[in-house]
């Protein structure tokens, strides 16, 4: 122990020295958030081989290193510490302060390991699910970890005799279901234990590669059995203790209040599970409060359906009754809780959250009796979903099941969760240890209140959409609202005023209308886990009380007066009529989860601060200039700004252009004209003269989306005149169009591996089955577990996110496209999706320069110069280049080209393409009417091009075929790996008469060494420098970049070869000139040269 404070006191006194307060925090955090990993064995891969330490002696071990960790974080400065950072510091002085207080409660229900509600027997599928089975090595440390069960429950043991002794034993209500749970494990054989099945399922599928694999597999198998039969055998012994012992002195009283100190220990569970200081009899007094409002609503819904003069549990009672309202089977009712989710309430998340993190969630059913359901959280990364166990051993009514799955899944435990799990926070705050309730007060705060606050408040939700369609379903939701409510009443019943269990139960029976079963489980739980049940109602109260505030706040009538103190005149007027309220629940439901799961007193002050904040935002935004009329002006800088070059055609003949705009957000965009040009010469309206612009500006009022193509805009001058604004870009639904069928055919072109199509671009891609169908045909692998069938909008963002994992760690970048857009259908993101991929996969692999470029210039060097191919659209149109590309990939396939008419284009095309298809092998994924037509796009061109270009395609192979003809001597197989080293550069400039400076020694030189060379010689022949020597000598090139330089040789004249050249020296000068002269013009190197004094000599 104090090895590690010395260690922590050294590095604190690093960063002290740095005076940064921020890094000695940091470190602190990640001692804070390791140190409590290490201690519960959770998310420490050093702690993967055992189960956690339960040693009585390590309560003060304990307790003094989180009382150094306190006084350590007390001793850093929050002066300069940015908001995150006292965030940060805030809740981590909670945390321990709430631990290290806790100290002195840990001889309480601490001492009682295990329950009803907890412990390994509860739930031994979740230990195994939630173990990895990746390597060997896994599978070794699970070994190790079900050998020592027998250690984990002899300090059980002690621990349950430490609380007989002292006189704390639970009551028998919280022991006695453990011995059929326990029973429950070993009623069936060792090898078809859940414990032994990760040997059976993962270890045959995993490993099957492995060198001499059955002699591996069969080593685990052995030694997992014996593991497994020691975990039956220490199970039994503690099932012995438990029957024989400790059942036989449980304490005999319900609650705490009777226990000498116990109304105090109830405080402090209070206190730690509120993160608030109420006391039970406030605490009790709210519950009775809001049970009688709660029931005032039920009985106005109840009067309404024609029942008068009736309970609310008769009411129930009578829809009990009744076979519709109950399913029959455990499958029946896992189904409609996934319907529930995924098709009833996903889609109405929208409007209450932005930036939803998407992970998964599925529904499981309880291994044993307990709650009506209870949530487990998942992995940040959506490998592994959050699950909602839903309990599946009693008759569920239909009533309770839309309101319990909006608590457990969304928007309430899972989107709570996956907004933490995805958010920027800090390790600490992120991951909590979900603390076993026997252990409060001693322990890490997950602060409940706020959590199971959320989790109520997200079930009023559904009364906002109107996702409660039915009656029944309403009342069910405030029948759960109320037993939420009751709950005040009867926990604190129990642990503070004294009551007895069957006491509990009847306050239940008077109120609400739960099953008798229901309330004997419920009442159960409330004796095992004190002050637990409080932290509903009172969390969710306290957050609809921030959100009251917040509405209040930034409401219509806070926005009037805001206005009234700014504006005067009309412009007031004007204002008050169409400024409408500020509050965003959206924008409240971020402030709200965006920091995680805080106390309740740290949440309203962040509330506060947002609304602070948000006010002054919206309204420095949207505000007004009074000396204007009737307009906004934005004075600080907008959100969007939209720059239009369309002309304006304004009545009667006057043509103006639009060179800038502000707009300002709202369902009425209003535009600020920075400047209005004359064009044409018209003379202009008075009010519309250039010279009216000017920093008073008058302002034109429109409704306006920035990316709609037909806009109208309405002058507000007496005679409303009507101005249309032309649009430079009325093409863009043909071109989509025409986009959309090419990339679908593309598509279908790699989907036939699989046997698979898309018609609907947008839809059949939705649910990822067929996209993840794509990535496999393009990776040649298979990515993992694919929803073949997927029932539900999570299953379908799953199937999409594997795909777009897949291209994404395959470096083909994704901007702005994410899984929900695919799954949306959107179409426009989905095309980018495909061009991603066609870019990738079939043009030009990594490049990372446009691809357009190299494809321009591969056809202008490889085709005619009097095509004049100037682009990838209009250059192709009249079939004319698509001809002679033909014809250059294979002479003889179209060499009349030259005389096709221009005016034949879709003619034209047509031929080209079937010529394509049958003699190339080339598909046709545009038709040639669209490929001929002046709307064609780029991206759907050059999709159908680079058929001729990609690897191994007839373009490629000819250009290949060049090569190997110009270095009849070097084996050239491909345009990437041969050209590394440069040799091959140099020969073909070699061969092209150009000279190579130390040419013998260039295999010497290093292969970047060796390109630069092959570069400046290539550079000196007239051939342009497209490529870099780092780049060409690197493994990775992709072929299209090699492939566009070297055909620029095919537009460069070689030089003649030496031996065919002279050199002449003029002696009198004493110089050399060199001078080239043909064996005719030298007449066999005679005559001149004699005569006049001049020596002349073949050269070489």
């Amino acid at each position: 122990m104090k090895t590690l404070q010395c260690l922590l006191l050294v590095a604190i006194h690093v960063a002290i020295a740095q005076g940064d307060e921020h890094i000695q925090l940091k470190y602190l955090e990640r001692e804070f958030y390791s140190w409590r990993k290490a201690e519960r064995g959770i998310g420490d891969y050093r702690q993967d081989d055992r189960l956690e330490q339960f040693d009585l002696e390590l309560i003060d071990i304990r307790t003094e290193y989180a009382g150094y960790l306190l006084e350590t974080l007390l001793n850093i400065s929050k002066v300069n510490l940015s908001e995150k950072d006292q965030m940060d510091y805030a809740i981590m002085q909670d945390m321990l302060q709430a631990y290290t207080n806790g100290r002195n409660w840990s001889r309480w229900t601490y001492l009682t390991p295990m329950s009803w509600l907890e412990g390994l027997q509860r739930n031994p599928d979740l230990f195994v699910e939630s173990t990895n089975f990746l390597n060997i090595g896994d599978f070794e440390n699970y070994i190790s970890k079900l050998h020592d069960f027998p250690r984990l429950f002899r300090e059980y043991k002690i621990s349950f005799n430490e609380a007989i002794r002292l006189g704390r034993a639970s009551n028998i209500r919280s022991i006695d279901r453990i011995p059929g749970q326990i029973e429950h494990i070993l009623n069936v054989s060792v090898t078809q234990s859940i414990y032994y099945k990760p040997f059976i399922t993962y270890l045959n599928d995993t490993y099957l590669s492995l060198p001499d694999p059955e002699a591996v597999i069969e080593s685990v198998q052995k030694r997992g059995l014996k593991a497994v039969e020691i975990v039956f055998e220490a199970y039994k012994d503690l099932k012995d203790y438990l029957e024989n012992i400790y059942m036989k002195n449980t304490r005999p009283s319900a609650g705490l209040g009777t226990l000498a100190g116990g109304a105090d220990f109830y405080q402090e569970c209070l206190n730690w599970y509120l993160s608030l200081k109420m006391t039970p009899g406030e605490i009790h007094r709210l519950g009775l409060q809001e049970i009688d409002k709660i029931k005032d609503k039920m009985y106005e819904i109840i009067e309404k359906q024609g029942y008068h003069n009736i309970s609310i549990r008769d009411y129930f009672a009578e829809l009990k009754k009744r076979e519709d309202m109950f399913f029959d089977t455990e499958d029946d009712i896992i189904a409609e809780y996934e319907n529930i989710i995924h098709r009833r309430i996903e889609p109405h998340l929208n409007k209450f959250f932005r930036d939803q993190p998407g992970l998964p969630v599925v529904v499981h059913p309880m291994p044993s009796d307990g709650s009506r359901g209870w949530y487990y959280s998942g992995s940040a990364d959506g490998m592994r979903p959050g699950i909602f166990y839903a309990n599946t051993k009693r008759r569920v009514p239909k009533y309770v099941m839309m309101s319990l799955a909006m608590h457990e899944s969304n928007p309430g435990h899972h989107l709570q969760m996956s907004y933490s799990l995805t958010s920027d926070l800090s390790d600490f705050r992120k991951n909590s240890e979900n603390n076993e309730k026997f252990r409060v007060p001693f322990a890490i705060p997950s602060y409940t209140a706020f959590v199971e606050g959320w989790a109520l408040y997200a079930e009023s939700l559904g009364v906002e959409t109107g996702i409660y369609e039915k009656d029944y379903e309403l009342l069910g939701y405030y029948e759960s609202e109320l037993f939420r409510a009751a709950r005040l009443a009867v926990d604190t019943g129990l642990h503070y005023f004294n009551w007895t269990r069957d006491q509990a139960q009847e306050f239940f029976i008077q109120h609400t209308a739960e099953s008798k079963e229901g309330i004997v489980v419920e009442v159960d739980r409330y004796i095992t886990w004190p002050g637990q049940a409080t932290t509903y109602k009172i969390g969710e109260l306290w957050i609809r009380a921030l959100r009251e505030r917040a509405e209040k706040e930034l409401g219509i009538e806070r926005r009037k007066s805001w206005v009234s103190h700014r504006l005067s005149g009309p412009c007031r007027d004007r204002a008050e009529k169409e400024l409408g309220e500020l509050f965003d629940v959206r924008e409240f439901h971020m402030a709200v989860l965006e920091n995680g799961a805080i106390p309740l007193p740290i949440l309203e002050d962040q509330v506060l601060k947002w609304i602070k904040d948000y006010r002054k935002r919206k309204l420095e935004e949207e505000e007004m200039d009074g000396e204007c009329e009737c307009v906004m002006v934005p004075r600080a800088k907008p959100k969007v700004r939209c720059r239009r070059s369309s002309p304006l055609t304004l009545e009667p003949n006057a043509a103006h252009r639009l060179q800038a705009v502000y707009i300002i957000s709202g369902p009425e965009a209003i535009l600020f004209c920075q400047k209005l040009a004359v064009t044409n010469g018209n003379e202009c309206p008075a009010s519309l003269k250039p010279s009216a612009f000017t920093s008073k500006a008058k302002c034109l009022h429109l409704k306006l989306d920035c990316h709609s193509i037909n806009k109208e805009i309405f002058w507000p001058s007496e005679d409303k005149k009507k101005v249309k604004m032309m649009s430079g870009y009325t093409s863009e639904d043909q071109w989509i169009a025409i986009q959309k069928k090419t990339f679908a055919n593309w598509a279908n072109e790699q989907l036939k591996i699989g046997n698979r199509s898309v018609d609907d671009l947008a839809v059949d891609f939705s649910d990822g089955v067929r996209l993840v169908a794509l990535v496999e045909a393009l990776q040649f692998r298979k990515l993992g577990k694919v929803f073949q069938r997927p029932t539900s909008r999570i299953q379908m963002l799953q199937n999409v996110s594997l795909a777009l994992q897949a291209v994404a760690e395959d470096n083909v970048r994704l901007v702005n496209i994410g899984n929900d857009d695919i799954v949306d259908a959107n179409l426009k993101l989905t095309l980018g999706l495909l061009w991603h991929l066609i870019l990738r996969y079939q043009i030009s692999g990594a490049r990372a320069a446009p691809p357009r470029k190299l494809m321009l210039s591969w056809f202008r060097s490889m085709l005619p110069d009097d095509l004049d191919i100037t682009n990838l659209t209009t250059s192709w149109s009249d079939g004319r280049a698509l001809h002679a590309l033909l014809e250059q990939c294979r002479p003889g396939l179209s060499p009349d080209w030259r005389n096709l008419q221009p005016g034949d284009a879709v003619s034209n095309c047509q031929k080209a393409m079937r010529l394509a298809k049958e003699k190339l092998g080339i598909p046709r994924v545009i038709s040639a009417e669209d490929f001929a037509s002046p709307e064609l796009d780029e991206l759907s061109a050059m999709t159908y091009l680079s058929y001729f270009i990609k690897k191994d395609s007839p373009g490629y192979n000819e250009m290949l075929e060049w090569v190997r003809k110009q270095l009849k001597t070097l084996k050239v197989t491909n345009f990437t790996t041969d050209w590394n080293d440069g040799q091959l550069l140099c020969s073909l400039v070699h061969s092209y008469g150009g000279g190579i400076p130390g040419w013998p020694l260039l295999d010497k030189s290093g292969n970047v060494a060796a390109c630069q060379i092959g570069l400046d010689s290539a550079h000196a022949l007239g051939v342009q420098k497209t490529i870099s020597a780092s780049e060409l000598a690197d493994p990775k090139v992709d072929h299209l970049t090699v492939m566009t330089y070297v055909a620029l040789f095919k537009k460069v004249t070689p030089r003649l070869p030496k031996a065919q050249k002279c050199r002449v020296e003029t002696r009198l000068e004493e110089t050399t000139v060199g001078q080239e002269v043909s064996d005719l013009e030298r007449g066999e190197g005679r005559g001149q040269g004699g005569q006049g004094g001049k020596k002349t000599t073949l050269g070489d």
